[in-house]
């Protein structure tokens, strides 16, 4: 069988988000999840593993993508999480339908991001994509749901909205409108991306069909 798709990327120093849908977008990704084997078996020796129980196995090349972003030149408020989401140019619905997108990295305290398939951050397959971004609401404690936030202690972790950068980034038919935001991974691989959001004294506007408003992921 051939190697799963990557369904998932690891922010540089949280913990993933996406786990088993988007694996271990907490968000090790879902590729990985369905090589790796157990005990001390090391990635690479799980990947090998599997080359060799099914010859038609393969990995796929992938290109590293990292950097970081800020809103208006800071770090995300540290009571939030920003995501940054890869979308297919040719299927810019393709995360809308999703209880997570298919390629998303969490930034980290001082967003930095860096996306993973087989290992954390060493890339997603080369391509042309463009990118996104939403700064949402992380579940906290207790059940209720109130102030546009999820409040949970078990089960699926929901980040909500609204988008705390007032839907400008989180829509990939406008940003592919948009030079800085279509990028197209190849090797050699590049790990300083920067994206400088602006939101204040801009006016919110309303998320279209195929923005990301919530991410749902498993614990």
């Amino acid at each position: 069988m051939l190697a799963p798709a990557p369904t998932s990327a690891r922010p540089a120093s949280a913990r993933p988000i996406s786990a088993r849908l988007l694996a271990t977008i907490a968000f090790l990704p879902a590729a990985l999840s369905a090589v790796s084997g157990c005990g001390n078996e090391s990635i690479q020796q799980a990947i090998e593993r599997q080359g060799k129980a099914n010859p038609k196995y393969h990995v796929q090349a992938v290109s590293r993508f990292a950097g970081r972003v800020t809103v208006d030149g800071q770090p995300p408020a540290k009571d939030l999480r920003l995501f940054v989401i890869l979308n297919d140019p040719q299927h810019l619905d393709e995360n809308a339908h999703r209880r997570a997108p298919k390629l998303c990295a969490l930034c980290d305290d001082d967003g930095k991001f860096a996306f993973g398939t087989y290992e954390k951050a060493d890339g997603v397959p080369p391509a042309a994509y463009v990118v996104t971004f939403a700064l949402l609401h992380p579940p906290t404690a207790g059940s209720s749901r109130g102030g546009g936030r999820m409040r949970q202690a078990t089960g699926p972790r929901h980040f909500n909205g609204p988008d705390e950068l007032k839907n400008l980034y989180n829509d990939p038919d406008k940003n592919q409108k948009l030079d800085e935001f279509n990028i197209k991974l190849a090797t050699p691989p590049k790990s300083d991306y920067n994206f400088d959001l602006a939101v204040t004294n801009k006016d919110p506007t309303q998320p279209g069909p195929n923005a990301v408003t919530t991410i749902i992921s498993p614990r």
